[in-house]
């Protein structure tokens, strides 16, 4: 996410990978642990360039505000402690310090001081029914999919609209509790959050329909994407 002033910015990435069970409590991983980046101007997915989900995009305000971006690493990162020490590497990297602030209108530069935070994310579940419970909880009418609204309220930058942003965001609230720890670990529960947030100029959706068909289509396209890059850069 570029603009480093909506604090409605859900994440600047996502970084998708099996999750340990446990941290594996290894030590820092050294300096002569070298890796290599390389940017991948062309290895985005397809499904970015569809029309339907472009004019979403610029109603939700992802357009402006979000930028997607593909970089190879060289070297494997198997353990906790070695993803850690590998993305605080990409951000020193003189490739990350080449094409993020040109990607990122809003972004002037990185300095090797940046503090940099990682959250591993889990695949385990790979379908929609993760979002039943939206019509369980009543926060999605079951038979017109419209989204139940409340006052409108300002949470930590993020205007809310309606429950389901109230679900998705407001820890104090009842209705946080519709998704659980687990299912807010897991990749697309993160590719729906980030839609429904949306961007600084957000123009929100009544009816829950299209949050949920573009959080199948990306996921699905990213994930494809993903197997099909790793499978290629297997083969080199």
């Amino acid at each position: 996410h570029c603009d480093p002033e909506y604090q409605g910015a859900v994440h600047a990435a996502l970084l998708t990978g099996a999750k340990a069970a446990e941290d594996d409590g290894g030590e820092e991983p050294t300096a002569s642990k070298a890796y290599k980046f390389r940017f991948l101007p062309e290895a985005i997915p397809k499904c970015f360039g569809d029309r339907h989900l472009q004019a979403d995009f610029k109603k939700w305000g992802l357009d402006q505000d979000m930028v997607i971006l593909r970089f190879l690493y060289d070297s494997p990162a198997d353990t906790e402690s070695e993803r850690q020490f590998m993305v605080r590497e990409f951000f020193k990297s003189a490739e990350a310090q080449r094409i993020l602030p040109h990607a990122c209108g809003g972004l002037s530069g990185i300095g090797p001081g940046t503090k940099v935070e990682m959250q591993q994310l889990t695949v385990k579940h790979t379908d929609m029914s993760i979002f039943h419970v939206l019509t369980e909880k009543r926060i999605v009418n079951a038979a017109t999919g419209r989204i139940q609204g409340r006052f409108e309220e300002d949470w930590e930058g993020i205007p809310l609209y309606d429950t389901l942003r109230e679900a998705l965001v407001c820890e104090e609230s009842e209705l946080y509790e519709t998704f659980s720890e687990t299912i807010r670990q897991e990749l697309l529960f993160k590719v729906f959050m980030h839609v429904v947030i949306g961007g600084a100029s957000n123009q929100y959706e009544e009816i829950v329909t299209p949050y949920i068909e573009h959080t199948k289509k990306i996921f699905k396209c990213g994930t494809v994407s993903l197997t099909a890059a790793l499978n290629r850069a297997a083969a080199i």
